[in-house]
């Protein structure tokens, strides 16, 4: 199981939003999320203050642009239609349509209307950010990554679109490129914690995570409610093997929004890599009681949670929290195996002839292992673990365990005796 980045540049939220003054415009960005509320930002560029040219569109234009203001977005939406089916050829009414269908999450026909603004007005450089922060939005990188270099083109200090040039690189595994991005959108914008962030992200998609370490930090200075940020900081401090600091990150992250359960799915396993079982255990539990038992990384949680458990030398709650997962999960998928194993419901030799590929062979390998160290079964462990240190993917969170486990258990032979 790989480690969980899902709160770097996939998972955002889009916030096409105008500026206070309303004539003037505002780039939309791909913001991080923040307790499920849509963050403004961006870059204000000057407005056309033309007026369409037929009066009752021009009337219509000022109604929506009144009602927008007052965050009334249906009434203002049907304003700016009447608007446009009034005088078809004016782009500024087109573009606060988009921005209008963008703030009620109607994104698909958003995008119709930014194409519409660049059809009647291939210049505008703030239709062009908008449209490529949607098409980033919807996976298609390809074409957001045309529009946005457009938009760059057309206004050369867009911090906002080069942050989201950024995202499309990232999501199309141009992570240099990305990086190249988001330092011009950090040039552009110092201030920006968004652009720190993902220039911590991409670097660590690099696997270049000292680097991430201090854009994630300069994020965090900028931004200390963002508990994003925090748990993203806190990844990178654990995949650097720094888990002290990695707990701490992720304890600040727990707190600022105690209703994610990815940052107790993120904080557990540092747990247990510190041998922090009894922790580690209720974070596992809290993500099963926020996304229940049948998500895909609810298995997980009950394997760590049995984990924390044994660590803490609590095995009757370990064995409870084995027998409730076989009443409460799909036992049809993987890692259920691993969870029948740990029951003693399949032998080591099963398991492993059930990992029908290599990433589930060193899960398999993994816990395997550990389990043989909790039960103080070293010599039995030594094989499994030490396999996955020389075969496994330094990413994947088993490989972690099974490495912390190992130093552990290597760590009590080297040390001297007295006589």
């Amino acid at each position: 199981m790989k480690s969980n980045y899902s709160h770097w540049l996939t998972v955002v939220l889009l916030a096409a939003l105008a500026s206070p003054t309303f004539g003037e415009r505002t780039t939309s960005i791909l913001e991080p999320k923040h307790s499920g509320q849509q963050t403004p930002g961006g870059v204000r560029l000057a407005g056309d203050h033309s007026q369409p040219s037929s009066n009752d569109a021009a009337t219509h234009h000022a109604t929506g642009t009144q009602q927008y203001k007052l965050g009334r977005y249906k009434e203002a939406l049907e304003a700016f239609k009447q608007s446009v089916r009034l005088a078809p050829n004016h782009a500024e009414s087109y573009y606060y349509l988009g921005m209008t269908y963008s703030r009620l999450g109607r994104y698909i026909e958003a995008v119709k209307a930014f194409r519409s603004v660049i059809n009647l007005d291939p210049k505008d450089s703030a239709a062009h950010a908008n449209l490529g922060a949607l098409l980033a939005y919807f996976g298609q990188y390809g074409e957001a990554l045309e529009i946005l270099n457009q938009a760059i083109r057309l206004q050369p200090n867009d911090a906002d679109a080069y942050n989201n040039l950024g995202i499309a690189y990232g999501e199309l595994g141009r992570y240099a490129q990305a990086v190249a991005a988001f330092k011009m959108a950090i040039q552009f914008e110092p201030h920006s914690s968004l652009a720190h962030n993902n220039l911590g992200l991409a670097y660590h998609r690099m696997n270049h995570n000292k680097e991430a370490i201090e854009p994630f930090r300069q994020a965090v200075r900028l931004d200390p409610n963002d508990y994003v940020i925090h748990s993203n900081l806190g990844l990178a401090y654990s995949a650097l093997g720094q888990y002290k600091e990695a707990v701490e990150a992720l304890r600040q992250a727990v707190r600022l929004d105690p209703s994610d359960a990815e940052s107790y799915s993120n904080r557990r396993w540092v747990n247990i890599y510190l041998a922090g079982g009894e922790p580690a255990a209720l974070d596992a539990q809290t993500y099963l009681r926020l996304r229940g038992w049948r998500n895909a990384r609810s298995q997980y949680m009950v394997i760590a949670a049995y984990l924390g458990y044994r660590q803490a030398r609590r095995n009757m709650d370990a064995s409870r929290i084995l027998d409730e997962a076989a009443a409460q999960c799909d036992t049809s998928v993987w890692p259920y195996p691993v969870i029948r194993h740990l029951r003693r419901d399949l032998t080591a030799q099963a398991l492993l002839g059930l990992a029908n590929d290599s990433n589930k062979v060193v899960e398999a390998q993994a816990y395997i292992g550990i389990n043989l160290a909790l039960s103080n079964r070293r010599d039995d462990a030594l094989p499994f673990l030490r396999w996955v240190r020389q075969n496994g993917d330094q990413k994947f969170i088993e490989y972690r365990m099974a490495v912390a486990e190992l130093q552990r258990l290597e760590a009590v032979v080297a040390t001297p005796t007295r006589r």
